[in-house]
């Protein structure tokens, strides 16, 4: 497990894959809420923190499925009503509140399709640079604890990227 940096926000999507992560602000997202609604919120909680903790970094943390077509993934998340490359420019809210976003997800960054739907690197990229934000994903399965204490999520599972608030990749780590 993980301890997660605090100020921190979860997001549990309702049919989040093992357990449901409890830190700092909390939020069960329904399977109607947009990506406008969410990367907006996400914004709201973000500032009051840092007005109220000058100088803080916020991490948000994204639990939820990855959309995956014949068991390969990359072609999105299965949050809220889903969030996909389209979607990228809802995550310019969240500049300059959030530094990190972690997405815990099935497969999230792997490339099935280079430059096509199915091409999770150039998601996550993308992500990155509208919210001038940290990203740090995988590209394999992920496996989730059945609970986990608050303020920690699961440990990664396979290839782990980072992406700078530029859209690069920063860090590789294997797991």
């Amino acid at each position: 497990m993980i301890k997660v940096p605090s100020p921190s926000m979860a997001l549990n999507s309702e049919d989040v894959p093992g357990a449901s992560y409890r830190l700092d602000n909390t939020w069960y997202v329904s399977r109607t809420e947009s990506p406008q609604k969410i990367c907006g919120w996400i914004a709201v909680v973000a500032a009051d923190y840092k007005s109220r903790l000058p100088g803080s970094r916020f991490t948000v943390v994204f639990n939820s499925h990855g959309y995956e077509i014949m068991n390969h993934g990359g072609y999105g998340l299965a949050m809220g009503t889903g969030i996909k490359r389209s979607d990228i420019p809802q995550f310019d809210k969240l500049r300059p509140h959030v530094d990190e976003i972690w997405f815990i997800a099935c497969q999230a960054a792997y490339i099935d399709t280079p430059g096509g739907a199915g091409d999770g690197n150039l998601l996550m990229s993308g992500i990155a640079k509208a919210a001038q934000a940290s990203v740090k994903v995988s590209t394999a399965t992920q496996v989730g604890d059945l609970w986990l204490p608050g303020g920690y999520v699961d440990d990664w599972e396979g290839t782990v990227l980072t992406y700078g608030p530029g859209g690069d990749v920063i860090d590789v780590a294997y797991n």
